[in-house]
C-alpha cells in the first residue's frame, strides 16, 4: 500500500517531552489504511508511542441513506449495518438546525473500497429495506464574514 502524505508536524503538548505527531494525508485510500493500528510500527526510533484518540472520519469516508423511517428502532437499525459492514465506523441520525431528527443518517466508514463499492449500487439493504445511498457533502463553513457597503 502507498501512502501518500500531504504534510506531517511535531507539536508540543506538554511539559514532561512528549509530542502530538500530526499527518496529514493526501487520499482517502492512505487515511483508511492508517486508520488501522495494526499497520502502525511498535515504535518511532526506539521511543514508544500511544494513540490517545481514534480520528475523526473524515467526508470522504462517508456516506449518506435516504429516506429512513423517523419511528423504526435506530439501535438495531445500526446494529444491522455494522454486522452487514463490519468497515461501517459509526452511525449517525442526521438533525436538522432545530435539532429535530431528519430521515437522513451518516454512514462513516474506515475503508475508500467499500464505499466506492456502495456508490456504485445506489442502494443498500437493511432488515428487507432497500435505501438509496448517496455520498455525503459535509456542510460548508463560514470562516470570515463581514459585512461589504457598496
Amino acid at each position: 500500500m502507498e501512502i501518500n502524505i500531504l504534510n506531517c508536524r511535531l507539536s508540543n503538548r506538554s511539559s514532561n517531552n512528549e509530542y502530538d505527531f500530526l499527518l496529514f494525508l493526501k487520499d482517502a485510500s492512505s487515511f483508511s489504511f492508517l486508520l488501522d493500528t495494526n499497520h502502525w510500527p511498535n515504535t518511532f526510533g526506539n521511543t514508544n508511542y500511544t494513540f490517545p484518540y481514534s480520528p475523526s472520519i473524515p467526508p470522504q469516508l462517508s456516506l449518506i441513506i435516504k429516506n429512513v423511517d423517523l419511528r423504526l428502532d435506530f439501535k438495531d437499525f445500526s446494529n444491522e449495518i455494522k454486522t452487514n459492514y463490519p468497515q461501517v465506523k459509526n452511525v449517525i441520525r442526521l438533525k436538522n438546525k432545530f435539532n429535530n431528527e431528519i430521515k437522513l443518517v451518516k454512514l462513516e466508514l474506515s475503508s475508500a473500497t467499500v464505499r466506492e463499492e456502495l456508490l456504485l449500487k445506489k442502494k443498500i439493504t437493511i432488515g428487507y429495506i432497500v435505501y438509496d445511498i448517496d455520498e455525503y457533502l459535509a456542510p460548508a463553513n463560514i470562516l470570515i464574514c463581514s459585512n461589504v457597503w457598496v
